[in-house]
């Protein structure tokens, strides 16, 4: 759903009052709050080859400036949540989380693969190679789950806007459970490929030996392919354990507080770059 578009004529002049020279401006669909509609303006300049937002300018229905601080706080935080349910031009979008049916057949094809490795090792006597096996199957399981729960989201959050046609306070609501459910299973994901992480190190290094050299490769390619597959999954899974080393050793409670100071955070960056209120 395309969530941003150029200005319109009848909110130029305001807008123009704020637009520093070399930004661009895009004005957002309608987000209903509090029985009103109003409109989030982005003030977007280029560093670097990225458009990267800049400033942050909120109006009403009839087109004037939004000063009540309570009132941007709320449209803020409505606006973030615009993007992760409905822009499919922003890296927030949920959908760009699925993984796809086509993606995770691959997967299972490749682990299946990968466990002759796995059990190679095992009868040298590698430690944790049932774990990890076990490991593997649990995430296949959670992101066939997560695909399904975040195709029922989009599923709901269309429904939402043909029967409501405008965005707001009360598709938020009805959403974000479902949303924070699907933000707790990418948890349990991250939790369950860290509970193998203190076998990780030890078969990375067999599957590297055992993979041999680029030239035995070529030679043997079947052979090696287990052993070449394994060290890549392993390699994955130390990098996904890298990008979320602050919530791995959070319960559901805490990262629960932790996505709440995320979103609070993201709110907070708007906030701080308003162009027409400051503190």
């Amino acid at each position: 759903m395309k969530v941003y578009s150029k200005i319109f004529k009848e909110a130029e002049n305001i807008i123009n009052k704020y637009k520093n020279r070399g930004e661009e401006t895009r004005i957002s669909t309608p987000i209903e709050y509090n029985g009103k509609l109003y409109r989030e303006i982005m003030f977007i300049k280029k560093e670097q080859g990225n458009r990267i937002a800049v400033g942050y300018l909120y109006i009403d229905d009839e087109n004037k400036e939004v000063e009540d601080k309570s009132i941007i706080r709320q449209l803020a935080k409505l606006g973030y949540y615009l993007n992760i349910f409905y822009n499919d031009e922003s890296s927030l979008y949920i959908k760009r989380a699925m993984e796809g049916i086509q993606n995770i057949k691959n997967q299972k094809i490749e682990y299946s693969k990968l466990c002759v490795g796995l059990d190679k090792l095992k009868k040298e006597g590698e430690k944790g190679t049932d774990k990890v096996k076990e490991i593997i199957d649990e995430v296949i399981n959670l992101r066939i789950e997560n695909d399904d729960k975040i195709s029922e989201l989009l599923s709901l959050a269309e429904n939402h806007i043909n029967d409501n046609k405008f965005y707001g306070e009360n598709i938020f609501e009805s959403l974000n459970s479902l949303y924070k459910e699907i933000m707790m299973l990418n948890f349990k994901r991250v939790k369950i490929i860290n509970s193998g992480k203190e076998y990780y190190d030890s078969i990375e290094t067999k599957a590297k030996k055992r993979k041999g050299s680029l030239l035995t490769i070529f030679i043997g390619r079947n052979k090696y392919i287990p052993f070449i597959k394994l060290e890549s999954l392993i390699n994955n899974y130390k990098k996904i354990l890298s990008t979320y080393e602050k919530i791995l050793n959070m319960d559901e409670s805490k990262y629960d507080k932790f996505l709440i100071n995320v979103e609070k955070d993201n709110i907070n960056l708007k906030m701080d770059v308003l162009r027409n209120v400051r503190d």
